[in-house]
């Protein structure tokens, strides 16, 4: 299941996180279906999924219950986070 929010990044004065290496691995499970297998050099608090697309993304992004996205309005992309908040350094989910 797919959650989402907003990303208030008006008011974010931390300057941006040092890129971090992403190891992809995708696998074709059915005709539709994919699992994404993500893999970081470093634990990061959140990584890019790209530009939402709010009513593809409910329906069909399958991710852990540890797991939530949010959406930054105006940088135009979707991240994926903890719920937690703590830092990951590996991620699966299904689309």
């Amino acid at each position: 299941m797919l959650a989402s929010g907003s990303i208030d990044t008006a008011s974010a004065q931390a300057p941006l996180p040092e890129p971090v290496d992403e190891f992809v691995s995708i696998t074709q499970l059915k005709n539709d279906q994919w699992r994404f297998d993500c893999k970081l050099d470093s634990p990061v608090s959140g990584t890019t999924l790209g530009p939402p697309m709010p009513k593809y993304d409910a329906q069909a992004w399958d991710l852990p219950n540890t797991h939530e996205t949010l959406t930054d309005p105006q940088m135009g992309f979707s991240f994926l986070k903890r719920r937690d908040t703590s830092a990951f350094a590996e991620v699966s989910f299904q689309i």
